[in-house]
């Protein structure tokens, strides 16, 4: 035999496979090792071609796990099966959501994100860096402004093929940038406005919480009557402010005027005003509505004025005015002035009352020009007691304003003689001599019939009274050698007692018209004319008087009480002359007969005119007849004798054959100048009757011729 050799080959094995992955399409290296001999790669467990050879082997570009397979052929022998290794390819993972968030401000915002698988990955870039975190949220540090982070996924060794931003927003907060509060006057609805940096503004009534009003940079709101706050904040991207501002709606109080201070000037010139108001400015106009303003503030001086003005006040505060303007009057007050003064006089010392009157207000009076304080008011004055003559002076007041000086009112005191006692008037004669002129008189008055006036003599009373119309008084003095003139056709009419120790000149009238006794006394010659006119009681006479013209008897009795009453002129009237009583007189001067109005009888008779008297009466005089000039005609009338005769051939009784003549008793010559040669019953002859003695009852008869040389008696019966 013949040997064979025969040799036995060890079947390779693969001892080592190295699969490999990919993360997406492409191609993937893959290795093996075996026992011996060559590698083979397939890309099927059996059959197939070869792919390649060797310990490694590239897939072509594959998009999906694929697996190979590798046996290994060494002397003939393949293993007996072929070794899988896969080819993985992985899925890249990818990034399939972002949560991105925000935050209002500054802080830390958390953030999200989704892979298609694997493990997300935070980062601060988008390239590069280091991992922040992983997962599928990530909190941010604390950020102030926004920023982006990034993120990827791993999965199975694949990441995503970039990363991914997810933005983290900062917003920034909005804030309120400005506010237009309003205001109004009184109740109303009011606009009001707000700016924000950004996002919606919203209104509210509060601070925090409720409801919001209204959106919107503007709001209107609703009636309101008080001053209201509204609050505002803005909204945006989620922020809003942190705190709402408030937004006042103001309602103003119109503003009032609570005072006005009016004031005045004395004349032309400004004046300074005031006022008050309950807020606000005061603004000053001239009118009450329109116009400018001429000033403002709480005082305001008008410009010069002459006359009262009225100016106009309103108040504004906070936009409001008063709903009207409130008058304001500066008062031009006119300057009183002295319109009229009353200076006074008195005689001697005492009171002096003064006058004055002035164009308004009241009437100070002053003892000096300027200066010191008042002594009364009102438009008299009564002096204090005064020796001398005097200045006073006035000014008035009215309104506040005073006259620009004072002037001079004189009280005079006059120096006469004291009246005697009852006199309540007394002449002083200073303005002029006439009897009306008040000022003439002590009192300042003229007197009137109740007043008992007095006229005096000295040098002190330059002119003595003259009457320039019909003037009355009670008691009438003069002193010796003062004298009162009555023109003719005036009367003084007196209707107490006259004492005329002075003269009282002139061709007129005192007329004695009293109701009671009246009495004329004193030695000075009266007026040209005397009238008795008191009808309840008599005149009589308290020492001797002359009429130098007309007595006119209208009422009562003349009683000559035992005085002598010369008549020089007319007698008239009715009333009568009472001579009787024993050594009254009555002295024929001037009348051509004796006057009826002695009645039948008087005391003593006196016959002083050369024309001679006749008897209009019979007629009895029972004291003396007196003829020291003119004759007697006894004409047809009865003369009774009663006591003394004092006649001579010259001034002689004459009679005719009528004539009586009857001698009673009393002792003297008669002489007779008979008128006729016939029988007269009468004592008739031209011889002297030496005396007669009273015949008690019967009448005397005598012839023709009649001697009686010294008595011729008869005790009863005819002679």
């Amino acid at each position: 035999s013949t040997t064979s050799s025969v040799v036995v080959n060890t079947i390779p094995t693969i001892t080592g496979t190295t699969p490999a992955a990919r993360c997406g399409t492409g191609t993937v290296s893959l290795g093996a090792t075996a026992s011996a001999g060559t590698i083979n790669w397939y890309a099927a467990s059996t059959g197939g071609t070869s792919l390649g050879t060797g310990t490694s082997f590239t897939t072509p570009s594959i998009s999906s796990t694929t697996t190979y397979y590798v046996d290994a052929t060494s002397n003939g022998c393949t293993t007996a099966t072929r070794t899988a290794v896969v080819a993985t390819l992985n899925v890249i993972p990818t990034i399939t959501g972002t949560t991105p968030s925000s935050n209002c401000g500054t802080g830390t915002i958390s953030l999200g994100a989704t892979a298609s698988a694997g493990t997300i990955n935070w980062y601060a870039a988008s390239t590069g860096g280091t991992s922040l975190g992983t997962g599928t949220s990530f909190t941010t540090p604390s950020i102030s402004s926004t920023t982006t982070y990034y993120v990827d996924a791993s999965a199975t060794g694949c990441t995503t093929s970039s990363r991914t931003s997810v933005v983290a927003t900062i917003n920034a907060i909005p804030t309120i940038t400005g506010t237009t509060p309003a205001a109004r006057c009184s109740t109303g609805t009011l606009s009001l406005g707000a700016t924000a940096s950004a996002g919606t503004i919203n209104w509210y009534a509060a601070s925090s919480g409720g409801v919001s009003l209204g959106t919107g940079t503007s709001f209107t709101t609703p009636s309101i009557s008080t001053t209201t706050t509204n609050y505002i904040d803005a909204t945006n991207n989620g922020c809003t402010t942190t705190s709402r501002t408030g937004v006042v709606a103001t309602i103003n109080t119109i503003p009032t005027i609570t005072g006005t201070t009016p004031s005045s000037n004395c004349g032309t010139g400004t004046v300074s005003l005031g006022a008050t108001a309950s807020a606000g400015t005061i603004n000053w106009y001239a009118a009450s509505t329109g116009g400018s303003s001429l000033g403002t503030g709480t005082s305001f001086t008008t410009p010069t004025i002459s006359s009262t003005t009225t100016y106009y006040v309103d108040a504004t505060a906070t936009g409001c005015t008063t709903t009207s303007r409130t008058a304001v009057v500066a008062t031009i007050n006119a300057i009183p002035t002295i319109t009229g003064t009353t200076p006074s006089a008195r005689c001697n010392t005492g009171t002096v009352n003064l006058g004055a009157t002035a164009s308004a207000g009241t009437i100070n009076w002053y003892a000096a020009s300027t200066g010191g304080s008042s002594l009364g008011t009102g438009t008299s004055f009564t002096t204090p007691t005064i020796s001398s003559t005097t200045t006073y002076y006035v000014d008035a007041t009215n309104n506040g304003c005073t006259t620009t000086s004072r002037t001079a009112i004189i009280a005079t005191i006059f120096s006469v003689p004291d009246a005697p006692l009852g006199y309540t008037y007394n002449w002083r004669g200073t303005t002029s001599n006439d009897w009306s002129v008040a000022a003439n008189w002590c009192n300042n008055s003229v007197p009137t019939s109740i007043d008992h006036a007095y006229i005096g003599l000295n040098a002190g009373i330059p002119n003595q009274p003259v009457l320039s119309a019909n003037a009355t008084v009670g008691n009438f003095g003069l002193a010796s050698g003062a004298s009162l003139n009555i023109s003719s056709g005036l009367k003084l009419s007196v209707s107490g007692n006259l004492d005329k120790v002075g003269n009282i000149n002139g061709a007129g009238t005192i007329e004695m018209n009293g109701v009671l006794l009246q009495t004329i006394t004193g030695t000075g010659t009266i007026a040209n004319n005397l009238t008795i006119n008191n009808s309840i009681a008599n005149v009589v006479l308290g020492d001797n008087l002359t009429v130098p013209n007309i007595l006119t008897l209208t009422s009562g009795t003349l009683n000559v009480n035992g005085k002598s009453l010369t008549l020089a002129g007319t007698v008239v009237g009715a009333s009568s002359i009472n001579a009787t009583l024993s050594n009254s007189t009555i002295i024929l001067t001037g009348p051509s007969t004796v006057p009826t109005q002695l009645g039948s009888s008087l005391y003593n008779l006196t016959i002083n005119k050369v024309a001679g008297v006749s008897l209009a009466n019979d007629i009895t005089v029972t004291g003396t007849l007196l003829q020291t000039s003119g004759k007697l005609a006894l004409t047809n009338k009865t003369l009774t004798l009663g006591g003394t005769i004092s006649n001579s051939a010259s001034n002689s009784l004459t009679g005719s054959n009528t004539s009586k003549l009857i001698v009673t008793t009393g002792t003297g010559t008669v002489y007779f100048d008979q008128t006729t040669s016939a029988d007269a019953t009468v004592v008739n002859g031209t011889n002297a009757l030496h005396s007669l003695v009273k015949s008690n009852t019967g009448t005397f008869i005598i012839g023709n011729k009649l001697n009686v040389f010294d008595k011729l008696a008869s005790t009863g019966g005819v002679l």
